[in-house]
């Protein structure tokens, strides 16, 4: 294998403070060369940083602080340091009260203090059985109010916020369930209400329905056997009646519409036409 040369490594061997005495040395007639190499910086470094292009690069955004907000921060940090910690407080206000209820030579104050009590009730909690008043387990739901929020009229109004539910008392919670079941009552008889109107409705159709329906085929046989065929002035004159001439149309009546004794006389009135039709055809040849 032929043999591999490591490739320098550049480093960085001048300060800012040098760039910035270099550009002021340039600007006062000293040559971009001859201030390379005082200051020990590249030529082209210095001629990019006399450029129109160059602009200085910042690592991250622009700090909120000060430089004098930052030590001041730093110094009062370094100063809670130095003091106790707020658990090592706590369990010296404990041993203070415990040191009050015991009476002593010293202590003049030797009566119970009222965190003492307070504490006292913290650690004595009935933790092992459950009491025998909360037998029934009760919905949470029924304990929480959900309030109703304003409906929003625009999506950009943002001002107006959600009210989140809370818990009441037992007696407004008392008061709230009365008020919902007299409400469920309330809806309840209203609904056996328009139960009761729907079927009375239903009912008063029917009826309705019963009296106007007409008997089927009653009127036409009526016109049927009131029906009387044309005749010659000559003969049957007497048998005319005040029945029109369109009552004759009415005549073909569908067999299926009738029941057995509207059939025969549908039959007996075409019988009795067919005779009449043959008289006066009878007739009529005589004459000629």
């Amino acid at each position: 294998m032929p043999k591999t040369k490591k490739p320098s490594l550049y480093r960085k061997t001048y300060t800012e403070a040098n760039i910035t005495h270099a550009l002021d040395a340039i600007n006062h007639g000293m040559s971009k060369r001859k201030s390379a190499a005082v200051y020990n910086i590249p030529r082209s470094t210095l001629q990019f940083c006399l450029s129109e292009n160059f602009v200085k690069s910042k690592h991250g955004p622009n700090p909120v602080l000060s430089v004098a907000e930052e030590n001041t921060l730093v110094d009062w940090i370094l100063e809670c340091q130095k003091k106790k910690n707020i658990a090592e407080r706590v369990s010296n206000n404990i041993s203070q009260t415990q040191e009050m209820k015991d009476k002593t030579d010293d202590n003049e104050n030797s009566q119970k203090h009222e965190s003492y009590d307070y504490l006292r009730n913290i650690c004595d909690l009935d933790l092992t059985e459950n009491s025998p008043e909360n037998l029934q387990k009760g919905n949470l739901h029924e304990y929480l109010i959900w309030p109703k929020t304003p409906h929003r009229t625009e999506t950009r109004n943002r001002s107006k916020k959600d009210q989140m539910p809370y818990v009441i008392t037992f007696s407004g919670w008392k008061n709230l369930f009365n008020e919902q079941q007299e409400i469920k009552e309330k809806a309840e008889l209203e609904k056996l209400e328009r139960k009761q109107k729907r079927i009375e409705n239903k009912e008063n159709k029917l009826l309705t329905q019963k009296e106007k329906k007409p008997r089927k085929g009653i009127s036409k046989v009526k016109i049927i056997s009131n029906a009387i065929l044309l005749t010659t002035e000559n003969s049957l004159r007497s048998e005319k009646t005040e029945q029109p001439e369109d009552c004759l149309k009415m005549i073909p009546i569908h067999h299926r519409w009738l029941g057995s004794n509207q059939k025969q006389m549908v039959y007996y009135s075409h019988y009795r036409a067919l005779v009449l039709l043959i008289l006066v055809y009878a007739t009529c040849v005589l004459k000629i």
